[in-house]
């Protein structure tokens, strides 16, 4: 990291000023200024290295975490305070680590004070949210960092071909076709499309918060300053098939809006264009990242605001007592209502119980399969491709029996009260009280799947192998 040419003191970026400013004699200076004074250190560097060795790395502090072994990077004298995966802020390990030197940079456009301003703009929408999360000391621990991502170079050059036949005659019994292959001259390029390259840093927030291309520039170590970066540890070429797919799909879809009437009328389909990687190239994007750590339960909710756009992804559990207590003050006057404007008889009061039990059902059903997802990172390929044996968890089928149980005895209890065709108005009012008070026991569980799918497990666990803590 330069020192303040001016003072020789720490400097920092200010996204605000769009300037590197020194946090001792406040001299500013655009990062283009301080490359010029890196420029020249290298000059002479090469003087002193002529064979060039070492100068595509970067060295940087790295702190290791020894509890759930996450790496933090620094790029000056900052010391790291905490991991900011688990929240360990006693057991971090220091030594002098190289980098691969990053091709990339977006550097923040959004302070830390704007990024907790949309933190709490979103979650000030969210009634059942912890009230924790909202806590200035759990906010106050947002924290600016670089993080590595994958950028994509993707293009095709060349020519795709489709055949078909339309029929132009019915003679005799006998249908006549022409044939046709068309051609189509492609000739593409795609630029931009980025995944992250941090294995603990998951998809599910990465993906939530692209970035702008279009402000990325050549990566200037200057930018960095006063942030932290974290380290990269999922192989460039882990997204490849990911990537491919979406920019085929993309280039399909464009080929078929401009020929597509071209292709149909010969009996053609749109053919697939199949892409191919020109260049991946090692991006620094920013992010501020916030983890809220609950150790009695061992778990971890994570905030993430992109440090370019501003847009939030966060974990937004809900807080069982206000969900109970603002359920019954909304129960209570439409229930009222409903008395007072309709009369049920008691055979539709029986559908109705049937129908909340089957919506019911069906949002848990949905939530299981999601859940199970998510413990097992199903859809994060950065995670997957650490190759750590996964946790053992609960089977699907027995996860359903489970948790849904309370609905499909609802469901069935009703069911065949509405075809034993008794005449008896009590056994429909009890068959639909029943199946709606299974309904209201099963939101409970549905609560704890969502929160469930609001959280992520300790690092330090996974590190471990095993739920011994859990």
């Amino acid at each position: 990291m330069v020192k303040c040419p001016n003072c020789g003191g720490e400097t920092h970026y200010e996204p605000k000023e769009k300037k590197v400013v020194c946090d001792y004699c406040n001299s500013k200076f655009t990062a283009a200024e301080l490359r010029t004074i890196i420029k020249a250190a290298s000059e002479e560097n090469r003087k002193n290295n002529p064979t060039g060795e070492g100068t595509n790395y970067l060295e940087a502090q790295g702190y290791t975490c020894s509890q759930c072994g996450a790496t933090l990077l620094v790029f000056d004298e900052t010391a790291v305070t905490f991991c900011n995966y688990c929240g360990s802020n006693a057991l971090i390990e220091s030594k002098l680590m190289r980098i691969t030197h990053p091709d990339y940079i977006i550097p923040f456009k959004i302070t830390k004070e704007e990024a907790i301003k949309n933190y709490k703009k979103k979650i000030s929408h969210s009634l059942f949210v912890p009230k924790e999360l909202k806590s200035d000391t759990v906010i106050s621990k947002f924290r600016g960092i670089y993080m590595p991502y994958c950028v994509y170079d993707i293009g095709y050059d060349g020519e795709v071909t489709s055949t078909g036949s339309v029929k132009y005659l019915h003679l005799f019994g006998y249908d006549y076709y022409h044939d046709y292959k068309v051609d189509a001259k492609i000739k593409t390029n795609y630029k931009g499309l980025s995944y992250d390259l941090a294995s603990k840093y998951y998809d599910k927030y990465s993906m939530s918060i692209p970035f702008d291309f279009k402000d990325i520039e050549p990566f200037n170590i200057n930018y960095m300053s006063g942030y932290y970066a974290d380290a990269r540890d999922v192989d460039l070429d882990t997204y490849d098939t990911d990537a491919k797919k979406i920019i085929s799909n993309d280039a399909r879809d464009k080929l078929s809006l401009k020929k597509g009437r071209t292709f149909a009328s010969h009996g053609c389909s749109v053919p697939h264009i199949h892409m191919g990687v020109k260049e991946r190239t090692i991006g620094m994007f920013p992010v501020y990242f916030l983890a809220n750590v609950n150790k009695e339960k061992n778990i971890v909710h994570y905030a993430v605001v992109n440090g370019q756009t501003g847009k939030v992804t966060m974990d937004m559990p809900i807080d069982y007592k206000k969900y109970i207590v603002l359920s019954l003050i909304l129960t209570i006057p439409i229930f009222l209502l409903l008395n007072w404007r309709f009369l049920v008889r008691p055979y539709t009061v029986t559908l109705i119980g049937i129908f909340f039990s089957v919506i019911s059902l069906l949002i848990s059903k949905k939530q299981i399969r999601d859940l199970w997802e998510h413990q097992n990172h199903t859809e994060d390929l950065g995670y997957r491709q650490r190759g750590e044996n996964q946790i053992p968890r609960m089977r699907f089928a027995e996860r359903f029996r489970k948790y849904t149980w309370k609905q499909t005895l609802g469901i069935l209890i009703s069911v065949a009260v509405l075809f034993s065709g008794t005449i008896e108005d009590s056994l429909y009012y009890g068959a639909a009280l029943l199946s709606l008070l299974l309904v209201l026991f099963a939101f409970n569980d549905l609560v704890k799947e969502h929160n469930a799918l609001s959280s992520s497990k300790l690092p330090q666990l996974e590190k471990r192998g095993g739920d011994e803590n859990a």
